[in-house]
């Protein structure tokens, strides 16, 4: 979503090396070891983490972890991060699992202002009710506080339920009902992917449905409908939010041309009530599947928005690779 100031990626940082190994003591323990040196760019590091996975047995797994090392930047601030991570994981058949992930991460800077302590939670939950009917539940959550002042701490919580549905008995139908809550408050020092700073932060409630039918062996229709009801900021003033809904909807084709080659034809529309707007957006895009269970794809949109309702940042026009994988 975003990235720290002090690690910026551009062409001239050339990657890093990654070296590390695994060794499996028993059934049911093991334990892995990485270095991770970039070494080339205008950001440096040396970084090393240690962990151990236990499966105790088929249900159950554990995984703990440890990672330090130092991050140095083209004007000389250095960073020493540690961070100390755990996760839990239960997988019983297809019908439960859920796994939960935590981290701590602890930054200590040279340099006034740089200080920094993150936490971090994801988990996610599936619970095959039947067999039509799927629940699926999911969390990710980042704190992440400054050393000299509220205003520099920066926030992320997304969470999610929904229902997935696919009848046994017409397996062309799939359909998924989903409400997700959003509250993004990004720190002044982060930079968006469109290069700015300082990105605009909302808290929303998000509505959605998505149906697709199989029509044939060849053809395939879809719709989606999604609502946002929330508020947004510019300033992160939190007297500054301000009321910001809108409707979102969708129809798409595809059409499986050939033995591994699919086109997507998709058209959207969507409604701003506060600021009376109703925008059209149209998408086309070709996918080849590689093997059985993946696809990549390249596209065009042609509109300034995407088929998300989360996004407000109104900058998706253009060219865009989409990897699809299938399970």
């Amino acid at each position: 979503r975003q990235r720290s100031a002090l690690t910026p990626l551009n062409g001239s940082d050339l990657g890093s090396i990654v070296v590390g190994r695994k060794h499996r003591y028993n059934d049911t323990l093991s334990a892995y070891i990485e270095n991770s040196y970039d070494l080339y760019g205008e950001t440096r590091s040396l970084t090393s983490t240690y962990g151990v996975t236990y499966t105790p047995d088929a249900l159950w797994s554990y995984d703990f972890g440890i990672e330090y090392g130092d991050v140095e930047d083209s004007t000389f601030n250095t960073l020493e991060r540690v961070a100390i991570s755990a996760s839990i994981g239960y997988n019983k058949d297809d019908y439960v699992s859920w796994k939960l992930k935590g981290e701590a991460r602890f930054e200590d800077s040279n340099t006034v202002g740089l200080d920094r302590d993150t936490y971090l939670v994801s988990g996610t939950y599936n619970y095959k009710q039947n067999d039509d009917w799927r629940f699926l539940a999911n969390v990710d959550a980042v704190v992440s506080q400054s050393d000299q002042a509220d205003f520099l701490d920066g926030d992320y919580i997304e969470a999610s339920v929904g229902y997935a549905y696919r009848p046994v008995d017409n397996d062309r139908l799939n359909a998924l009902f989903k409400y997700n809550y959003l509250f993004d408050l990004p720190g002044p020092d982060q930079i968006t992917v469109a290069g700015n700073n300082l990105g605009p932060a909302q808290r929303s409630h998000i509505l959605s449905a998505d149906f697709i039918y199989d029509i044939d062996e060849k053809w395939s229709v879809g719709a989606k409908y999604g609502f946002r009801i929330g508020e947004v900021s510019a300033t992160r003033d939190a007297d500054d939010f301000t009321r910001s809904s809108a409707h979102l909807g969708v129809l798409r084709l595809d059409w499986h041309v050939v033995n591994n080659w699919d086109v997507l034809l998709e058209g959207r529309v969507l409604h701003a009530p506060q600021l009376d707007t109703t925008d059209f957006g149209f998408v086309a895009a070709g996918y080849r599947h590689v093997g059985d269970n993946f696809k990549v794809g390249i596209g065009y949109n042609f509109a300034d928005f995407s088929d998300d309702v989360a996004d407000i940042t109104r900058d998706d026009e253009g060219i865009f690779l989409n990897l699809v994988g299938k399970f």
